[in-house]
Parts: C-alpha cells; sequence; structure tokens
C-alpha cells in the first residue's frame, strides 16, 4: 500500500492510499497508515478489559447478515486480490441495537439496507469478533 499524495512531515489527515492499483480512504499520521490485523483487535479489546473471541467462517454480506452481528467487531472484504489477512479490507462495530457503526456514521440495519457497493464496497464478511 503506497500513499498517492504523501502527507508532509508533521501533517496528519484522511489520504488516499493505492492498494493493488485501487484508491482507498485510509488514516495517516505523519506518514504512517494505521490498521489492525485479527489478533490486534483481540489484544485491544482484552486490554479493554472485554472478552472477545473469534468467530471461525467467512460469510457472504447481506443486511440481515451483518445486523445479526449484535455486538461484534467485523471484518469486512472483497474480492480484491488477497494481501497479508487474505481479504480483510476493513473493520466495523455492529451495536447490540443493530446499528452499523462505520467511520462516525450510524446506520440502522433493522430499517436500512447497506448503502450502495460504490460507498460499502465489500462482498463477504471476513472475520466476525464477538464481544462479551
Amino acid at each position: 500500500m503506497r500513499t498517492a499524495s504523501a502527507p508532509s512531515a508533521g501533517r496528519s489527515g484522511i489520504y488516499v492510499l493505492a492498494a493493488h492499483g485501487t484508491p482507498k480512504l485510509a488514516i495517516v499520521w505523519d506518514g504512517i497508515t494505521v490498521a489492525m490485523p485479527p489478533h490486534g483487535i483481540l489484544d485491544f479489546l482484552s486490554r479493554a478489559g472485554l472478552n472477545a473471541r473469534l468467530m471461525p467462517g467467512s460469510y457472504r454480506l447481506s443486511t440481515a447478515a451483518l445486523g445479526s452481528c449484535r455486538n461484534c467487531v467485523v471484518g469486512v472484504g472483497s474480492h480484491e486480490p488477497p494481501d497479508d489477512y487474505g481479504y480483510l479490507k476493513h473493520w466495523v462495530y455492529v451495536n447490540r441495537r443493530g446499528e452499523l457503526l462505520n467511520w462516525g456514521g450510524r446506520l440502522d440495519l433493522t430499517q436500512n439496507a447497506l448503502p450502495e457497493r460504490r460507498y460499502f464496497p465489500f462482498d463477504f464478511m471476513t472475520h466476525i469478533i464477538a464481544i462479551g
């Protein structure tokens, strides 16, 4: 993954990155991109005093499937070429009420469908981490 427009030294912000030629958004602090593998999420939740477990399997992404993952951190992916963590591209959280929390936004999955593919470009759930 490389920055399409590298930040200046000491600058922070959101930049477009390219992985396998596909533009993506990522948060960059002083030129460092932050991402977490599944076991990093488990470690983070453990350090926060929460019990969490990685559920086995990969599931096709749909509003109903994602909405059934209550109080879970869910890895989502697409059929782009795999990287070090398979097809994992992004993490989202679904709270106990069935609301999808993603990039500061909230979407009630009990009342709304997932956004159009151009806004939420994922095909399946790569990892499900159940909390509690």
